[in-house]
């Protein structure tokens, strides 16, 4: 998905070089934008390896953030009979092969695949991601698979009716939850990371007007907005923890931000079980990445 970045397409360029063919869904209003200021500019030899789709909706007007597009891009794919698809950021820089404390670039479809393959072995698995490049430290030992927590930004998805986005802000983190609330198994990988800016800091997107400018002003309403909508959540029995709210999401500022929402995933409970965490297979995920 994609907004105010037809000369920015940060995500588009990056898969372009690892020759990855792909699909940019923009608004209407928007299209014409796209086609001169974008996709006429490449190579002969790129053109196929992109496609441009015009959802003829400004669902920007709607000021609901990304989530009414996204669900255009899962009913789009439902009807062309896909189980799952991937959905990406519109400002990704790139991805990097996390592997012995090093981070580097890889240019592959093993970036997509090697995930696609691994879930194979499993049944009902729910959302799968990549994490993010700034959340994994390379002086720190880390898992390859975090289970049932934090997606977005690079989203593996089901395209069934059963899960659709339903938020202005933070809409990946709580559709993430209610995969979570449903029984599936979710992974978030650490094998592959993807880097990008925070939320609000590149100009297009929702930078303007869901983020108000990357303003502390922009953090607080969607940090809010969070905590508020969890909160009706659990007060109507629809997600249950094991701990006092408070303790499940607060506050944990950063550097750069007043305003950061920590939740602590592993105090859902699932079926009167604090959250479901499957056995993993011990086929290493290096098994399916074997680089070209």
């Amino acid at each position: 998905l994609s907004y105010g970045r037809y000369n920015q397409n940060k995500t588009s360029k990056y898969l372009l070089k690892c020759q990855i063919k792909h699909y940019i869904f923009v608004e209407e209003c928007e299209y014409d934008l796209y086609m001169n200021n974008y996709y006429n500019k490449l190579n002969d030899k790129d053109k196929w390896l992109v496609n441009i789709i015009n959802t003829h909706n400004d669902f920007h007007l709607l000021n609901l953030g990304g989530s009414p597009v996204r669900n255009y891009i899962l009913d789009y794919w439902l009807k062309q009979g896909v189980e799952r698809c991937w959905m990406l950021d519109d400002n990704i820089n790139c991805y990097k092969r996390y592997n012995k404390g090093l981070k580097l670039k890889i240019y592959s479809d093993l970036i997509f695949s090697s995930i696609e393959r691994y879930i194979k072995e499993y049944d009902n698995v729910g959302i799968c991601s990549h994490n993010i490049c700034g959340f994994v430290r390379s002086d720190l030992n880390r898992g390859v698979i975090v289970l049932n927590q934090k997606h977005y930004s690079s989203l593996l998805l089901l395209t069934n009716k059963q899960f659709r986005f339903k938020h202005k802000y933070n809409e990946d983190v709580l559709i993430s939850i209610d995969y979570i609330i449903s029984g599936k198994i979710n992974f978030c990988f650490n094998h592959i990371l993807y880097d990008k800016n925070t939320s609000g800091k590149d100009t297009g997107g929702n930078t303007n007007t869901i983020y108000k400018n990357g303003s502390q002003e922009g953090y607080r309403l969607k940090y809010e907005y969070l905590y508020d909508e969890l909160k009706k959540m659990y007060e109507y029995g629809l997600i249950k923890i094991n701990c006092d709210f408070d303790k499940f999401i607060f506050n944990k500022p950063l550097k750069s931000k007043d305003y950061h929402h920590s939740i602590q995933y592993n105090n859902i409970i699932v079926d009167n079980q604090t959250i479901f965490e499957p056995k993993i297979n011990p086929v290493k995920l290096d098994d399916h990445l074997e680089l070209r």
